[in-house]
């Protein structure tokens, strides 16, 4: 928001109630949240398990990242705090989906 102001844009400041920077630092600050699950995607042998443990392991104590809080989720791994209230999340599959295969147009031409 404060972009828009500097960038002159009519613009109404939106109030979330709360400092967000704490959960901003854990997605975005180096073997955070982002650096992590980047590392797991790449890694061969990684495993939801391994990835839902480094991430424990590393943002555990932080004050926006709490125990799941789910009641329509009773396999959640883990919750964030942060603007929309308390989320928990469910890491099954995301390293499988993040997985970035070569297009096999792209296999192709590489194998002519």
């Amino acid at each position: 928001q404060e972009e828009y102001v500097r960038e002159g844009l009519d613009w109404a400041n939106v109030d979330f109630g709360m400092d967000l920077q704490p959960c901003i630092d854990m997605f975005e600050k180096p073997m955070a949240f982002l650096a992590i699950f980047e590392e797991e995607s790449l890694f061969p042998k990684a495993t939801d398990k391994s990835f839902e443990e480094k991430l424990k392991a590393s943002l555990g104590k932080l004050p926006v990242f709490l125990k799941p809080q789910s009641k329509t989720d009773k396999n959640a791994h883990f919750a964030i705090s942060h603007y929309a209230g308390i989320v928990s999340y469910n890491v099954t599959g995301w390293l499988e989906k993040n997985k970035d295969p070569v297009n096999d147009t792209v296999v192709e031409i590489f194998k002519s």
